[in-house]
Order: structure tokens, then C-alpha cells, then sequence
């Protein structure tokens, strides 16, 4: 039969799902492997082969899934290169703050971001009390200040002593020298597994100078945006 080539898309039902080929573009035919869950259909396209391939042809373990190790699922993640954000709140006149890279715009209208925080972080509680944060893009000479709060450096105290800042509209910290900033009041809250996600309304934005570039983070390690 000669070798060929698996690859897989997840789809919602309703496209053609009871023909086991979808379309043939070139040497490439479309192949229903099997449902995956109610609303979830699994496909496959052999390449490099005859367009007559039945489903039969799939072998076992190209059926299989791949184990998910947290070592890898970890692993995979840092190859997703990102910004850096330092989120902050404000509860009973103390401050908090902690380096997040899960942090996503949702919606422009209404404006709405993301963040996702560890619930074992003692930020989480934080939010979840004071029912704001603001998310502060950090700039590419803020990496020690990352560094601070992701406990890798000297921490950075309730009073935020020695890094200066201000508020707007919510009263949580706005940090000095951001490429820009986002001041929120949560409007939603999700269970993540491990973590909480807290979608954010947008309250106020703010931009730093003009010029200014985003630290990056990759494969565990921070970088620098190139020309």
C-alpha cells in the first residue's frame, strides 16, 4: 500500500458526518477516524496515497492518543512565546502583585481581558475579595521586576516600596515605565482545573512612552523583540 502520513483536526458535528471521505484536494483525502464526545468529531487526511484509503487502513496506534504528561504539557507551553504582565490588586490599603503570562484580550465591546492564576497563588484570593486587578504590560528593561514578582528576586512588599506606581479608575496599582496597562473590575469567574480564570471588564487603559518594547518570555527564558 506504500507509507502515508496521518494528520487530525477536531471538528463540531454536522459537516458531512456520515461519509467517511469529506473532500479529496490533491493526493489528500479526508477520513472520519471517530466521535470523540457528543458535538465532537475527529478527522484525518493521509497523504501520498490512493483516494479509495477506507477507514479500515488506520492503524491502532495511529488511532491512539498521545499519553499527557504534566512534564510535557508544561514543556509545550513555554514554546508559546508571549508577553510578560505584572497583575495587580489593591485589598484594605495592602498591594499585590505576581508575573502572569496567561493573560488574553477577549471582547472590544464590551472591552474584556483574561487572566488565569494558579489557586494555590495568595493573589487569587486577593482578586477574588477585592473584585479588581490591573494588568501591566511589562517593558523590555523590566525583567528584574518580573523576576520580583515571580519570587525569583527580592519580593516586592504590600506598600510596593521602591517601584512606583499610581491608580485610576479601580484603585489597583498602575506600575511606572508599563508599555501599557489594562484597570479592571472582574465581571466573571471560571474554574480552570489548577487555575482560576478571571475575566476582567475594562475600566480604564493607559499607554507608556512612545517606543517603548514588551519583554518577551520563551522556552522558559526571557527575550527581546528583533527588527
Amino acid at each position: 500500500m506504500g507509507s502515508y502520513r496521518a494528520s487530525f483536526i477536531l471538528c463540531q458535528k454536522g459537516v458531512d458526518n456520515n461519509s467517511h471521505y469529506l473532500r479529496q484536494v490533491q493526493n489528500m483525502t479526508w477520513i472520519k477516524i471517530h466521535d470523540l464526545k457528543p458535538g465532537l468529531v475527529c478527522y484525518g487526511f493521509l497523504t501520498c496515497g490512493s483516494a479509495s484509503l477506507k477507514e479500515s487502513t488506520l492503524s491502532q496506534e495511529t488511532r491512539s492518543s498521545v499519553p499527557i504528561i504534566g512534564a510535557d504539557t508544561r514543556k509545550i507551553r513555554g514554546l508559546f512565546a508571549s508577553g510578560v504582565t505584572a497583575v495587580t490588586t489593591a485589598l484594605e490599603g495592602k498591594l499585590r502583585g505576581v508575573t502572569v503570562s496567561a493573560f488574553a484580550p477577549v471582547s472590544l465591546d464590551p472591552p474584556l481581558v483574561l487572566i488565569a492564576l494558579a489557586n494555590e497563588n495568595a493573589l487569587r484570593e486577593m482578586i477574588a475579595e477585592s473584585g479588581i486587578f490591573a494588568v501591566n504590560i511589562l517593558g523590555e528593561d523590566q525583567e528584574f521586576l518580573s523576576e520580583r514578582f515571580a519570587a525569583r528576586a527580592p519580593l516586592v512588599n504590600e506598600a510596593f516600596e521602591g517601584v512606583p506606581y499610581h491608580v485610576e479608575a479601580t484603585g489597583a496599582p498602575i506600575l511606572e515605565g508599563s508599555v501599557a496597562w489594562y484597570d479592571c473590575r472582574v465581571a466573571a469567574t471560571h474554574e480552570g482545573g489548577d487555575h482560576t480564570i478571571f475575566v476582567g471588564q475594562v475600566e480604564a487603559i493607559g499607554f507608556g512612552s512612545e517606543g517603548r518594547r514588551p519583554l518577551i518570555y520563551f522556552a522558559n527564558r526571557y527575550t527581546h523583540l528583533r527588527e
